[in-house]
């Protein structure tokens, strides 16, 4: 079910990214590189991932969608992990890593990133390539990313639509990480 789900999205983000090149539209068309890219990452097609994950870096550079970029280089990452390329992993992180950690950072967490598909996300990809690489800003990634989901969470007044918040896949995984860490 799974490979067939992510077949049909490979098929549905081509499908976008013909119509966002008609439409001449960089932001969209960056968008249906990101989401091609992210199926075929899915799939195992790493190295065709990050093709894509790159061209949307490069539409969306036009634009100036620089959290968006943040969020492919962290995609790219992930792929180059997953082929075992640890040291080009961490080279794509550091643009994404110089911002997470510059000054200028708000101090709310939901605007870090804000504009990222899901900013959770980006900071648990960074965690995950810099726990491989024992790099110490690990643990500082994965607080932060904590952080991000407790203040979202903490917007959300239903106790069960809060509840749902923090069982969505990146949540888990970040709560996840966060336990093992501590033991």
């Amino acid at each position: 079910r799974l490979q067939n789900a992510t077949a049909d999205a490979v098929q549905v983000a081509q499908q976008a990214l013909t119509i966002a090149q008609e439409l001449g539209d960089r932001s969209l068309i960056g968008y249906a590189y990101s989401e091609l890219g992210t199926s075929l990452a899915a799939q195992g097609q790493h190295t065709e991932a990050c093709t894509n994950l790159r061209k949307a870096i490069t539409a969306w550079q036009e634009p100036g969608e620089q959290n968006l970029v943040f969020e492919a280089h962290a995609q790219i990452a992930r792929s180059l992990l997953a082929q075992e390329q640890l040291l080009p992993a961490l080279e794509e992180i550091e643009p994404t890593l110089s911002h997470i950690f510059a000054p200028q950072v708000p101090t709310d967490p939901i605007q870090w990133l804000m504009g990222a598909t899901s900013s959770a996300s980006v900071y648990m990809d960074c965690y995950i390539v810099l726990r491989a690489a024992q790099d110490n800003r690990a643990p500082l990634v994965l607080a932060a990313a904590r952080q991000i989901i407790d203040a979202k969470a903490a917007m959300i007044s239903d106790p069960a639509l809060q509840r749902s918040f923090l069982e969505t896949p990146t949540c888990r995984k970040i709560m996840t990480a966060e336990e093992d860490s501590d033991a």
